[in-house]
């Protein structure tokens, strides 16, 4: 499935999630995330479904996962868009 939000890439652009081939469907995503001012964050320690895990994304202003990220979390990675600390959107679970 392809997102468009309708977005552009402008030439200084820094992509952290879709510039991986593999993660090339989340472009529109991640370009709305860095649109609406969400941080972008690598490893950082969080528990989701009460497992831990590390996280590599975007937050909101309140610390929560929002926009794109990928959490590895045991043999697990939950890739995707997050809203508000949950998958939300187009999102899939690897493992």
């Amino acid at each position: 499935m392809k997102i468009d939000y309708g977005l552009q890439m402008l030439p200084d652009t820094i992509l952290h999630i879709a510039n991986d081939e593999e993660f090339q469907r989340l472009l529109q995503p991640e370009l709305k995330a860095i649109k609406d001012g969400l941080i972008y964050v690598e490893d950082k320690d969080c528990i989701y479904k009460s497992e831990n895990g590390k996280y590599r994304g975007y937050l909101n202003a309140q610390g929560q996962r929002q926009g794109v990220g990928i959490l590895s979390s045991g043999d697990r990675k939950h890739i995707g868009e997050w809203h508000e600390d949950n998958l939300h959107g187009i999102a899939k679970i690897e493992k």
